[in-house]
């Protein structure tokens, strides 16, 4: 805790996560919706590229904490010289730029790359419904947008979308008095069901409907083991992995298994 460099991380880390904390509760709001959250993706990877170089704003709030701190001096590695590396000599890095290029750099790239990855996976989707709220595209942009959505949902509309579409664009169009005002597709999907016309537009009533339930956060499975610690203990060591699945079941659905009567179990049996 008293190396310069753990100072320098702990600035850092308060930086990021701080910032991912709020998009992470901004993601959780009730009534998101998917361009709002790829804005928020797509935002936060633009923050972690400037932070990538502001290397000497973290070093000098780290120097504020620990005034006479210097970056550990690292042994160096010599590697063995092969035939073909040539008469280039070995790049030798001083400890300030090797912590900046091999942990500083690697940290923010790592991070920038995950959330371009799903930035880009909630803007593809995205892309599949933003011509739902475009009033200003042309025929032949519509018409590919909209077989962009048939093919990716082909159990879902019908040939007569490209119709249905045509007449509802016109009915938003009067509807709004050809305003410039731009509507979202919550907008839109209010006033099918306000006005009660989701029978005259089926299929455009089905699309704002998927998309405002598609999910918009995301997360991983978190495993624990600490049920089986209490399953297979020293003395039952030898037992079978058939009735240790069969007792972790039995322990994972609890709630079921105390409804069960078992004398009716029992008697099924005999």
């Amino acid at each position: 805790m008293q190396d310069f460099e753990f100072i320098f991380m702990l600035t850092l880390w308060n930086d990021i996560l701080q910032v991912f904390h709020r998009t992470s509760k901004g993601l959780q709001e009730e009534g998101l919706d998917l361009k709002t959250c790829s804005n928020l993706y797509h935002s936060l990877s633009g923050h972690l590229v400037e932070m990538r170089n502001q290397f000497e704003k973290f070093e000098g709030e780290a120097r504020k904490i620990f005034p006479n701190g210097e970056y550990k001096e690292t042994r160096r590695r010599i590697r063995k010289k092969q035939v073909n590396d040539g008469n280039a000599e070995e790049l030798d890095l001083n400890p300030r730029d090797k912590f900046r290029i091999e942990t500083f750099h690697v940290i923010i790239d790592t991070l920038n790359a995950q959330m371009q990855r799903r930035g880009d996976v909630y803007h593809e989707v995205l892309q599949k419904f933003s011509f739902l709220a475009d009033l200003n595209k042309s025929c032949s942009e519509y018409e590919k947008d909209i077989q962009l959505l048939l093919e990716s949902y082909p159990e879902d509309f019908n040939e007569n979308f490209f119709g249905e579409f045509n007449h509802f664009h016109k009915y938003v169009r009067i509807k709004y008095e050809f305003s410039e005002t731009k509507v979202t597709h919550s907008d839109l999907y209010e006033m099918i069901i306000r006005d009660k016309v989701n029978c005259v537009f089926p299929n455009i009533e089905v699309a704002f409907r998927i998309f405002h339930s598609l999910m918009i956060t995301n997360c991983s499975a978190e495993r624990s083991f600490s049920q089986l610690k209490r399953l297979k203990n020293p003395q039952r060591t030898k037992i079978r992995p058939d009735k240790l699945n069969s007792l972790a079941l039995m322990c994972i659905e609890a709630d079921i298994l105390r409804q069960i009567n078992f004398d009716d179990v029992i008697s099924s049996l005999l």
